[in-house]
């Protein structure tokens, strides 16, 4: 999460708690979102932040999903 948020942070050019605070970043590992809808259900965590940078942290977060189901079931 961090990566992504640096990445984008660098591309962007702004600080990376201009992307998401580390606050936020835990609150989405925390509760990992699977939709945007979710994810804006995190504090601070508005419509603008969702439509522009959801889309990498959803995909980040939905491949990881996609691998530890494949890690349980050996």
């Amino acid at each position: 999460m961090r990566d992504i948020r640096k990445e984008l942070a660098k591309t962007e050019q702004v600080p990376a708690y201009a992307i998401f605070t580390n606050e936020q970043l835990a609150e989405i590992a925390k509760i990992l979102p699977v939709s945007a809808n979710a994810l804006s259900k995190i504090e601070g965590v508005g419509e603008n932040r969702v439509e522009k940078y959801g889309g990498h942290f959803l995909k980040a977060l939905k491949d990881e999903a996609k691998i530890r189901a494949e890690n349980a079931k050996h």
